[in-house]
C-alpha cells in the first residue's frame, strides 16, 4: 500500500467519487478533474486535508494543488473502485 492511498481516498470522496468526474489527469503539481456537478465537490474540506495545499475550482476544472508527488495520489485514486477507467497521468 501506497503512502498516499489515504489522501486518494479521501480525495476522491471529497470531489464527489468517480461519478462525479468526467476526466481526470495532473499537471507537475496538481490535480486536473473535470466534474459534473461542481455542487457534489466540497471545497472547504479538500482545503482542510492533510496533504492538500489548495484545492480551486479554475479554467473550467477543479484543480487540487498537491505537490511534486501528485501522480502518486492520481495513481492510487484509479486504484480505487470506479475509478479505474479514468487512466491516469
Amino acid at each position: 500500500m501506497s503512502d498516499y492511498t489515504a489522501l486518494a481516498q479521501e480525495v476522491a470522496k471529497l470531489v464527489g467519487g468517480p461519478d462525479n468526474v468526467t476526466r481526470a489527469g495532473n499537471c507537475a503539481t496538481r490535480l486536473r478533474l473535470s466534474v459534473a456537478d461542481p455542487s457534489k465537490v466540497d471545497l472547504d474540506a479538500l482545503n482542510a486535508t492533510p496533504g492538500v495545499l489548495k484545492a480551486v475550482h479554475a479554467g473550467g476544472q477543479l484543480q487540487v494543488v498537491i505537490g511534486t508527488h501528485v501522480a502518486d495520489v492520481l495513481a492510487e485514486i484509479v486504484k480505487q473502485p470506479g475509478w479505474s477507467q479514468m487512466g491516469g497521468g
